[in-house]
């Protein structure tokens, strides 16, 4: 049997292929009361995550956002269960997406209206009991609520319900032959132990300390460590202009194929194209290292920052430090890390595969329609590579044996950094304090 059954399966999986791409070119058109059904059907015959998928999209897109979010879930699901990420974690965008949109209905039946065989339904389709007074998502629309128990006479009521809408309906009392059923006593519920709260002993005082103010010869020593922190701001120049977008892996767009129109998901496929950004910046620098010399130091800079317009710089690398004069050092790094940067969001792009691009006036990529929800503005990252120059100039020179041996500069560390798309200029400036 189990032979003869694979046997049917795979007969049906033509036929259920041919409905998946007749629905969804009718998707594409718009016609969702003809593609709906095609889609629903396909997935019976084959059923498959993929194909609930845009089963799911499609009664999106007609209204019902209950039903294509329950579709959601349990494409998330199989998902999960085959292994699929990708599909995973875009089906529970998806129904995140819808969560907030949904209408709710809370149907409560009192202690006292809830008699012996009591059945209520809501478009036919019974309650469970320990579903009552729990909310529910519906698709918006008007929906048919009944109560029913037997020797008792039946109740109807129609309710209405938008987008984001909730209500509450309560189910009157059944008219009755007989009396009812003393119901139940509330059940109370159990009040838990009030926490106490005791005060810690406070902490024993540190020892003491007595610094020491040695007196040492009036230069730097060699061969030791050299540590610099530093506090900067400054203007950071943003041009990262095609970069992935959050949330568009859950969109849909349309190319041309041979045959008519085609419905795609964006998935990987697809992404933001950014305007140009300018922000201030903030941060802060450090420098570890060794002094070769008195004057040559070797070591590794970081810096770190925020754009007060939103997004990061974080690079590090190798870097040196030479010093020229007696107040002024230079030197620079090569730096390697992320950046990103907030900039309004000019257009999304998605691909052509390669065997469709001559439908498409020979353009491998297509504008994707953006939605009501698609961002103005938006962060735009990626990995760079770049380089720096040290200007340093030393406001104080404090040379001794002590902990505090070192000098104090006003520096600048303008930058230029290579992103896997696009690029970005950073000038800090900023105050340091290098120990050595």
């Amino acid at each position: 049997m189990s032979v003869a059954g694979a046997g049917v399966a795979h007969a049906d999986e033509p036929q259920a292929e041919a409905l998946l791409k007749d629905g969804k070119k009718l998707m594409g058109a718009g016609k969702l009361g003809e593609a709906c059904p095609k889609l629903e059907e396909s997935q019976k015959l084959d059923p498959k995550s993929t194909t609930l998928l845009e089963v799911a999209i499609c009664h999106e897109k007609q209204g019902k956002i209950a039903t294509a979010w329950s579709e959601y879930i349990d494409v998330e699901g199989q998902a999960r269960k085959e292994g699929k990420g990708k599909l995973e974690g875009d089906a529970r965008a998806r129904s995140k997406k819808l969560d907030p949109k949904l209408p709710r209905l809370t149907i409560s039946v009192p202690k006292d209206v809830a008699v012996d065989g009591l059945d209520v339904q809501i478009d036919g389709v019974s309650i469970d009991k320990g579903d009552w007074g729990k909310s529910r998502p519906l698709d918006p629309g008007d929906h048919k609520l009944t109560a029913s128990a037997p020797g008792r006479k039946a109740w109807e009521q129609t309710v209405s319900i938008k987008t984001a809408e909730k209500k509450s309906v309560s189910v009157p009392a059944l008219a009755e032959d007989k009396s009812g059923a003393t119901p139940a006593p509330a059940a109370t519920a159990p009040v838990g132990p009030v926490a106490t709260t005791k005060e810690a002993p406070p902490p024993p005082p540190p020892p003491e300390e007595k610094p020491k103010e040695p007196e040492g010869p009036a230069a730097h020593k060699s061969s030791g460590l050299v540590i610099e922190a530093s506090a900067l701001g400054g203007l950071f120049l943003g041009f990262i202009n095609e970069t992935g977008l959050s949330g568009l892996e859950t969109y849909d767009y349309t190319y041309n194929l041979s045959d008519g129109v085609y419905v795609d998901l964006c998935e990987d496929k697809c992404y933001g194209v950014f305007d140009n950004a300018v922000s201030a910046y903030a941060g802060a620098g450090v420098f570890a290292g060794i002094a070769l010399s008195e004057t040559f130091h070797l070591g590794g800079r970081i810096h770190g920052g925020v754009n007060v317009l939103g997004g990061y710089t974080l690079v590090g690398g190798p870097s040196i430090s030479l010093k020229l004069s007696s107040p002024l050092w230079i030197g620079g790094s090569l730096l390697v890390g992320g950046i990103e940067h907030t900039a309004p969001v000019t257009g999304l792009r998605g691909e052509v595969p390669a065997d469709a691009v001559q439908f498409n006036n020979d353009q491998d990529e297509v504008d994707v329609k953006r939605k009501a929800d698609t961002p103005a503005e938006a962060r735009a990252g990626t990995f760079a590579f770049g380089a720096s120059v040290d200007v340093s100039y030393m406001l104080l020179d404090n040379p001794s044996t002590g902990i505090m041996s070192g000098a104090l500069m006003v520096s600048a560390w303008p930058m230029f950094l290579k992103g896997l798309s696009g690029f970005a200029i950073a000038v800090p400036i900023g105050v340091s304090y290098r120990f050595y």
